[in-house]
């Protein structure tokens, strides 16, 4: 059993130091993800389609000489739709295009998000095993120790018993952590195709800049450009919507619904602009917060680090035990995780800001 146990410990050491060879820098990752690709393609259709309605606008000009040449019967509703058609084919084409890019960058950015979180979950999972791994080393070093005495006849076999539990605790502790920290980290690779250093973050503590620097941008947000580009759609049709056409029922109809809709896409715009406001007030609130957090946090790693020092030269001089030691570097190891999983948090925070006061996607506190 314990023979089983020490192979098993083996394993384990061995397995968390397992480093991917052909890992790279996750930005350099994101650039390859298949959306990104998939919206190459996308875009290079919606140039062909936009030549293709040059090519309809020239075509509809001859057909229109066609019917005037010949006289050839056509009705009012007709003649309206080719007349809008021949001016504004090309322009709304334009417009219609410059939307569904604006999705493709939503797109992209999401997916950016996406796989930050999927590798702030990866970045926990190993920063959590480095630690477990750390208290497993210690307490290996006291379930050695345990051993010595039992074979000295210093302790009794039922206090070896109860050391061997803990330790085996331990043991499944490390187990469990890298089975986590694996299946986290293959989440990340099957979501970015390639495997990804993991690596800490300083954090970016720059004071941020105020409310109004960011209200200048939003109107690029995909939920404000989408309802302004279709009104400008709605404004080059309408002023072909004279008087001559009007007089026909279904024409006067389609023209009533225009406005209405053009006043619709006004007041979406209106209220957008007012979510989109608030939301980057509260996100600029919320990673405020996290600056605040991280500066304590800083101001406490620096204590500790300066206590470490302290310590070693203690131990070196023999005042303290190596155990007093190791489990002051298991507290440090703690407060290091937390600030480094934090830096993650606020550099994916600020980057998320930085996408909601352009095309978008929202900002999502955690």
């Amino acid at each position: 059993m314990k023979k089983q146990l020490l192979l098993m410990l083996v394993f384990l050491t061995l397995a968390t130091q397992v480093a991917f060879a052909d890992a790279v820098p996750f930005y350099k990752a994101v650039d390859g993800v298949n959306v990104k690709a998939v919206n190459k393609l996308k875009r290079e259709v919606d140039r062909m389609e936009l030549q293709s309605y040059i090519k309809q606008k020239n075509d509809l000009k001859a057909l229109k000489k066609a019917i005037r040449k010949y006289k050839l019967g056509q009705n009012l509703e007709s003649d309206l739709e080719m007349e809008i058609a021949i001016v504004n084919i090309v322009d709304k084409a334009r417009r219609a295009n410059r939307i569904k890019e604006i999705g493709y960058l939503v797109e992209e950015n999401a997916t950016f998000l996406g796989a930050r979180q999927l590798y702030l979950g990866a970045l926990k999972a190993k920063l959590d095993l480095e630690l477990v791994q750390l208290i497993y080393d210690n307490q290996l070093a006291v379930f050695e120790g345990e051993k010595t005495k039992l074979s000295n006849g210093t302790i009794s076999e039922t206090d070896f018993l109860t050391a061997n539990n803990h330790f085996s605790q331990v043991v499944n502790e490390l187990s469990i952590a890298k089975i986590n920290y694996d299946e986290m980290y293959g989440k990340l690779r099957n979501f970015l195709n390639n495997d990804v250093e993991i690596v800490v973050e300083q954090p970016r503590i720059t004071p941020l800049a105020p409310l109004d620097y960011y209200e200048k941008s939003i109107d690029y947000r995909f939920e404000i450009e989408q309802p302004r580009l279709l009104t400008e759609i709605i404004d080059l049709d309408l002023p072909f919507y004279t008087k001559r056409f009007l007089v026909v029922p279904a024409v006067k109809r389609k023209y009533k619904e225009m406005l209405v809709d053009k006043q619709g896409y006004q007041l979406d715009i209106e209220r957008k602009r007012y979510q989109i406001k608030k939301e980057i007030q509260l996100a600029l609130f919320d990673i405020q917060q996290d600056i605040n957090a991280i500066n304590t946090l800083s101001t406490k790693l620096a204590d500790l680090r300066a206590r470490l020092t302290q310590l070693q030269a203690l131990y070196d001089k023999g005042v303290i035990s190596q155990q007093k030691l190791a489990d002051f570097k298991v507290d440090l190891k703690r407060l290091e995780n937390g600030y480094y999983l934090k830096s993650c948090v606020i550099n994916t925070k600020r980057i998320a800001l930085g996408m909601a006061a352009s095309v978008g996607p929202a900002y999502e506190e955690e």
